[in-house]
């Protein structure tokens, strides 16, 4: 299932949505607000202490936005 930013219509541009808006987060954009590494937050997936959602085919994972606040 593709995310709101990867949402699209016919004849048009994609649409993306501010990440300040978005309820679900990467990686990269859970590094960025938060200041932790990628791997920091891999580990804390990992160890079962970060509450993750797994999405499309390639099974990224999501990290809800109040869960990482």
């Amino acid at each position: 299932m593709p995310t709101p930013a990867e949402v699209t219509s016919p004849g048009k541009e994609k649409e993306v949505v501010p990440i300040a808006q978005r309820l679900a987060l990467t990686l990269d954009e859970c590094a960025a607000l938060s200041g932790f590494k990628v791997c920091a937050l891999r580990s804390a997936i990992w160890a079962g202490e970060l509450a993750y959602i797994r999405s499309g085919e390639r099974g990224r994972y999501l990290i809800r936005r109040e869960t990482l606040e």
